[in-house]
């Protein structure tokens, strides 16, 4: 296993009274990590230890000492089944003759789990990407998936279990759109076992997929709100005040998926890009339609169909 090893900045000292700050790290699913304690700046005298929470849990303490030399780092694996990020809170207890016991909270280290190779989010019990699929086979951002890329990128249109793409933009009907059934979209489910044009290793997500993640919570954001840029839903526990930054540490707990709009039966566009979103899903509904995930400002069906020969967007899972 992966040893990676994450170093927290130091930290305030809490006998001076000063205000500490969130430090944010980024660990990999199933990755060991090492959280390095280090000490507050003190005067000479005062004793204190370590102590270490996972969601408000304590999971460590060091013993008391003047300082301490051992015990201040906390190994922990990178796994959570939930998807629920994990917060480590580290409290220094200070002793001295004059004031006795004073307890204080210092900065906070929020381990933001990442699962799928570094490209996804745990949300429930599935591993959601945090970009659309480009074109077959990537993800938007990057050719070769190695870079990070952001969420907040519109992406091309697939028509129902067919590996060619088309652009979100551009009026009219595109060269070789399928304007009739045919043996491809009269399939029950996607090409390559369900995969279609994810990455290897991903899949299309199922209707329950779609329902659990709604479930989990969603918002709507105009365009350079909370950091898209945009129109689209948060998905996830922390929707409401997630964050696309640059560095990804607001999007503990949640995934972005941009109003990407549609194009219609004979390709032209349907639904313009910052309007709604339409993602399809894994199974079909009956022989001319497919299952999807539909939304727009005002609300979010995760148990929506289309026409297969509608262009959707489509997002991964693992």
């Amino acid at each position: 296993m992966k040893n990676l090893l994450l170093t927290a900045i130091a930290f305030a000292a809490i006998a001076t009274g000063a205000q500490a700050q969130d430090i944010t790290v980024t660990a990999v699913h199933g990755q060991q990590i090492t959280i390095t304690g280090q000490h507050a700046t003190v005067g000479s005298g005062i004793q204190f230890r370590y102590e270490w929470r996972r969601n408000g849990v304590s999971v460590y303490q060091s013993a008391i000492g003047s300082p301490p030399a051992t015990g201040r780092d906390l190994v922990v694996t990178a796994a959570n089944a939930t998807g629920m990020g994990v917060v480590f809170i580290r409290t220094v207890m200070i002793e001295d003759n004059c004031t006795g016991v004073r307890t204080g909270t210092t900065d906070r280290v929020i381990v933001n789990f990442k699962c799928g190779q570094g490209h996804g989010t745990m949300i429930g019990a599935t591993c959601w990407a945090d970009r659309n699929v480009n074109t077959p086979g990537t993800f938007v951002g990057t050719a070769s998936n190695t870079a990070p890329g952001r969420g907040d990128e519109y992406s091309p249109f697939y028509q129902w279990n067919r590996p060619q793409h088309w652009s979100h933009e551009g009026a009219g009907t595109p060269v070789g759109w399928d304007g009739a059934p045919s043996a491809s979209t009269q399939q029950a489910s996607w090409y390559r076992d369900g995969q279609g044009p994810c990455p290897d290793g991903w899949k299309i997500p199922t209707r329950a997929q779609f329902e659990a993640l709604n479930t989990a919570g969603t918002t709507w954001r105009a365009a350079n709100a909370n950091g898209v840029r945009v129109s689209g839903r948060f998905f996830g526990p922390r929707h409401a005040d997630c964050t696309l930054s640059g560095d990804g540490h607001g999007m503990h707990q949640c995934i972005f998926l941009p109003a990407n709009g549609s194009r219609s039966i004979i390709g032209t566009i349907f639904g313009v890009p910052g309007s709604n979103g339409w993602y399809w899903a894994a199974a079909q509904l009956d022989g001319g339609s497919g299952q999807a995930l539909n939304f727009s400002s005002s609300g979010s069906n995760p148990a929506a169909s289309t026409t297969k020969l509608d262009g959707l967007t489509v997002r991964c899972v693992q």
